[in-house]
């Protein structure tokens, strides 16, 4: 649970992030989460909110993708003020990663491959 937390925090290292969890779409169960103390407006209350239709969303995507044989990798959604990307963790099954950054504030492509990488180390953690 050390590393997880610590990917967390260091995903909060991240321009423009309002909050992260760590999940189990399986469940829809958030695991972990920490949220920025520049998260002002965006809650405890959102992010579980967040965490459960991600999971939903993840698990309709895992029914369509088990036909094709293609494994999920990232989902981004893009808001009007909002960017959410869902990176599943596909060395760890049913376990997810959920970034919350403000548009005006974060760079996109910067985000993804900051959460890509956590999000191999935590997998590579798991294996050891």
């Amino acid at each position: 649970m050390q590393n997880i937390q610590n990917a967390l925090g260091e995903s909060l290292s991240i321009d423009g992030v309002l909050g992260a969890a760590f999940a189990d779409w399986r469940r829809g169960e958030c695991l972990a989460y920490q949220l920025s103390t520049d998260a002002s407006g965006f809650s405890q209350a959102e992010m579980m909110l967040l965490v459960a239709s991600s999971s939903e969303v993840i698990r309709n995507k895992a029914t369509q993708s088990e036909k094709s044989g293609e494994k999920i990798a990232e989902i981004i959604f893009v808001y009007e003020e909002f960017f959410y990307i869902i990176r599943v963790a596909n060395a760890i099954t049913g376990l997810f990663f959920l970034l919350v950054l403000e548009q005006d504030k974060a760079n996109l492509v910067h985000a993804r491959l900051k959460l890509a990488q956590i999000a191999s180390e935590i997998e590579l953690a798991g294996k050891n």
